[in-house]
């Protein structure tokens, strides 16, 4: 509707799984499976493939025609691009509405049990994981089931209470994506006790969002090495504790990106590059905080929490 042309790029298509990830074209054994013609795929791009906005577009945004469009890319792979991410060992942590980790890949790289996922990327490929609770259990936590008292003010007041055993929680109060890809799943508090609190388990909710995550991380860190950097964006930075306990359950050192924004800036990026104006793959100057180094001591006592995590992962 923007240009006239048919066009998907080899990005979005891989992230859709119509595409063999070895040559990068269409997978006929796919397409076969769901019943589909070869004209009903749109021809391939890439990001140097652009064309012409035409009148009509043109004129429902009050623009000239003739400025080059470029090609959609995926959520994730504008984000790796504005995170300044597309280097060997460099992973991005994004934990908004759901939560998600990538790196970057010069061949598909696919562990045996299927615990993370491979598309095409911008250029190469993208590695990592996603997992569908996250902020959204922080939300359903204040708005439902605390309806809103105590204040969200209230709940990230003061440190973390290390020591004993606090109640697990299993977020997937929207199904499970990544590592065990079960829709059926559900979330829920397991090993509550007389005296906990709220507090008590708030804590477990946060705790259970990065255990799930560090669930993804452990097999991409087996595929593709630790990461160098490790650049953190989404709504998780609202949260100094829950960005600490990021970098403890994890044991990384977090760069926290003070745009929250990463996949809008790289979508700006990589029009730049398509229009010529930027070098291809040219590192963005980022906007990061200070560098948050993982405590070892508190790393060990949450690696005791994320056994018990994994006990009851296991028996659901």
């Amino acid at each position: 509707r923007m240009t006239g042309e048919f066009a998907e790029t080899v990005n979005l298509q891989s992230g859709g799984g119509f595409i063999c990830l070895a040559d990068k074209v269409y997978d006929p054994l796919v397409r076969e499976l769901l019943g589909m013609r070869e004209e009903q795929f749109g021809q391939l791009v890439t990001l140097e493939h652009t064309a012409p906005l035409g009148e009509e577009a043109a004129n429902a945004m009050g623009i000239p025609p003739g400025i080059p469009v470029v090609p959609a890319h995926s959520d994730g792979a504008c984000s790796q691009a504005g995170s300044g991410c597309g280097g060997p060992r460099e992973m991005t942590l994004s934990v908004g509405t759901s939560g998600a980790i990538r790196m970057v890949s010069d061949v598909p790289v696919l562990p045996e049990n299927r615990e993370t996922w491979c598309y095409c990327g911008v250029r190469g490929y993208l590695a990592g994981a996603a997992v569908a609770g996250a902020c959204n259990c922080v939300d359903w936590f204040r708005h439902v089931l605390l309806a809103g008292a105590p204040s969200y003010e209230s709940l990230e007041a003061g440190g973390v209470p290390y020591g004993g055993n606090p109640p697990v929680f299993l977020p997937f109060l929207f199904g499970e994506r990544c590592p065990g890809w079960r829709d059926e799943r559900r979330a829920g508090f397991l090993d509550v006790e007389g005296h906990h609190t709220h507090r008590d388990l708030y804590l477990a909710l946060q705790m259970g969002v990065l255990f799930s995550l560090l669930q993804c991380y452990e097999p991409l860190a087996k595929l593709m090495g630790t990461p160098a950097k490790t650049v953190v964006s989404g709504g998780i930075l609202l949260s100094p504790r829950w960005t600490r306990m990021a970098a403890d359950i994890l044991g990384l050192p977090l760069l926290p990106m003070r745009n929250k924004d990463a996949s809008l800036i790289g979508a700006a990026l990589l029009a730049l590059e398509a229009a010529g104006m930027r070098r291809d793959g040219a590192r963005p100057d980022l906007d990061v905080g200070a560098l948050i180094l993982p405590d070892a001591g508190h790393t060990a006592w949450y690696r005791e929490q994320y056994a018990r995590y994994l006990r009851r992962y296991a028996q659901t």
